[in-house]
């Protein structure tokens, strides 16, 4: 609320929505940004707004620096992608000597393989990654320092037959050397679902794989 009325005080203009950040929200936090009096606020889940989506958690698209309007409509029609024994796990504390991110696709197979592909939203720069086709295994390798307590990772890919984009993502904590601050519980019930209880599947047991590299998609809010 504080940072509402300044916001409106420099600006002249009354300040509707809310963005989360890291995209990260539960029930208390939407019940509370309704009561201060925004008209929405917007998460980091992937999707389209449509009539009757709940104002306090509208989803969004991720677009990148260089997306044309022909590719953003193609992602607008995109479906959320489950995942399952993702590193680390959503929510928690990222291990400092294992600087790897990975996740196991299970419905792989359905996937073009060289559709796939993983990133972390804060990073601006390329970071090398690698997708087994196999097994569905992939990681993203951190090779510099990553900015902030919470991170949040994308993975996505096309589907073979419809030729659909699919997302999902997921937030991690990140160790913070003056303290553990107070954090909201990332909230992305697709991913932490299969999380909990994964599928059954005939895959390796991890990711094995030759090196790509992407560069990381850019947030817009």
């Amino acid at each position: 609320m504080d940072s509402r009325r300044i916001l409106e005080k420099e600006t002249g203009h009354p300040v509707k929505f809310l963005a989360y950040p890291y995209g990260d929200y539960d029930h208390y936090l939407t019940a509370d940004v309704a009561k201060a009096g925004y008209d929405a606020a917007l998460t980091c889940d992937y999707g389209r707004v449509s009539r009757g989506t709940n104002p306090y958690r509208f989803k969004r698209v991720v677009i990148e620096k260089h997306m044309d309007f022909a590719t953003f409509r193609y992602y607008l029609g995109a479906r959320p992608l489950p995942l399952q024994e993702m590193t680390p796990l959503p929510g928690q504390l990222l291990d400092p000597g294992e600087m790897t991110i990975s996740a196991h696709i299970p419905d792989y197979q359905s996937l073009d393989p060289k559709s796939v592909g993983i990133a972390l939203l804060s990073m601006t720069g390329t970071l090398p990654y690698s997708y087994d086709a196999k097994n569905g295994w992939i990681s993203l390798l951190v090779n510099e320092g990553l900015q902030g307590s919470l991170q949040r990772a994308l993975v996505w890919a096309t589907e073979k037959k419809s030729r659909r984009r699919v997302e999902a993502t997921w937030t991690f904590r990140l160790p913070d050397i003056l303290g553990d601050p107070a954090f909201c519980p990332a909230i992305d019930p697709v991913v932490i679902a299969h999380a909990q209880h994964p599928p059954q599947t005939g895959g390796s047991a991890g990711p094995v794989s030759t090196p790509r590299s992407v560069a990381a998609p850019r947030l817009q809010n």
